[in-house]
């Protein structure tokens, strides 16, 4: 975007290790700042923000939304056939067709077509929530299922940092269960604002997990935040955190990792633009992350649309349920 500039008319900000190419101009006769703050902010809905091309078209892929396939299912009453016997969720319900059917809503809980969820409600994952370490990274889809989850188990939630943001670390810890649950957020871009601290690369955070003698469960998103961003930004970001999940299974062998998908809401709007571009950069994820389990909350969140890309609190716990279906074998 800017060639036109000299090299030293440009701070570098970038972090090869972790994946983050990053320049931004420098500010005339000033010196480049040590460290980078940095919010997105959106003055023209209309106008795609940082990039144009064929990825930014309004009306074509940009401010779309996804419609229906324009036809309705009904389902039938069974009569005296038996239903499909489906094995149980667990790590190796990985390989799946993106376009296949997944599942359906009965009332408020989610029934899988891919495997049995047998853990329908929080309550019934309580019992194997015992010698664990479970961290949520990414943006603030994934700070909900750490608060949600902190807050049915009445865990005390601990904030970090000296100033108070959204995407600073939090932690909270239940010695009676030695459970402990973290969060923190994904690097830049990021549509909040904060130093570094908080909001790590996922790459360093996924480098700084030890063996801790429990369970290792880790839980990331990554995408709404980038999707004003051209995807061989995106790309380059997956790819590496990609070789870090790999350094990662060697470092614990027996470390569960997944990773989540966006969430589809009713509304479109400046901070997440299109639905089409959403879902796009979803099967990027899936595509080179396809050796990670994927917790389908797409496919969820498309059959129960949320008015906002935060669910509601009901549809957080049917996450997590299908989440520990895994976990929980």
């Amino acid at each position: 975007m800017f060639l036109f500039l000299r090299s030293n008319d440009t701070c570098d900000f970038s972090e090869p290790e972790n994946g983050i190419s990053f320049f931004c101009v420098r500010p005339e006769n000033e010196t480049c700042p040590k460290q980078l703050t940095f919010t997105e902010t959106i003055k023209d809905k209309n106008k795609p923000f940082i990039v144009s091309g064929p990825f930014y078209k309004l009306g074509v892929t940009y401010q779309v939304e996804i419609k229906g396939s324009g036809f309705t299912l009904e389902a039938a009453t069974t009569k005296g056939g038996k239903h499909k016997e489906l094995p149980d969720c667990n790590l190796n319900s990985i390989k799946t067709s993106m376009d296949s059917v997944k599942g359906y809503f009965d009332g408020e809980v989610w029934q899988s077509l891919l495997c049995n969820n047998k853990i329908k409600t929080l309550d019934a994952a309580e019992h194997c929530l015992r010698n664990k370490t479970i961290y949520f990274i990414g943006d603030s889809t994934s700070r909900q299922l750490h608060i949600e989850l902190a807050s049915f188990l009445k865990i005390p939630d601990k904030l970090f940092g000296k100033t108070q943001f959204w995407s600073n670390p939090r932690k909270a810890e239940d010695r009676s269960r030695n459970l402990v649950i973290e969060y923190k957020a994904h690097g830049l871009p990021m549509r909040n604002p904060g130093p570094r601290a908080s909001h790590p690369p996922v790459v360093e955070t996924l480098n700084e997990i030890t063996n801790d003698n429990r369970d290792v469960i880790v839980v990331f998103n990554i995408g709404p935040h980038y999707v004003l961003h051209h995807p061989s930004v995106f790309i380059q970001r997956v790819t590496h955190i990609k070789r870090a999940i790999e350094a990662l299974r060697q470092r614990i062998p027996n470390v569960k990792v997944f990773v989540k998908g966006s969430v589809r809401s009713t509304s479109i709007h400046t901070k997440v633009p299109s639905e089409w571009l959403l879902y796009r950069f979803d099967r990027i994820v899936r595509q080179i992350l396809s050796d990670v389990m994927y917790i389908d909350t797409w496919s969820m969140s498309t059959v129960q649309p949320q008015k906002s890309v935060h669910a509601d609190s009901w549809m957080l716990r049917q996450f997590l349920a299908f989440l520990f279906s895994h976990v929980c074998v």
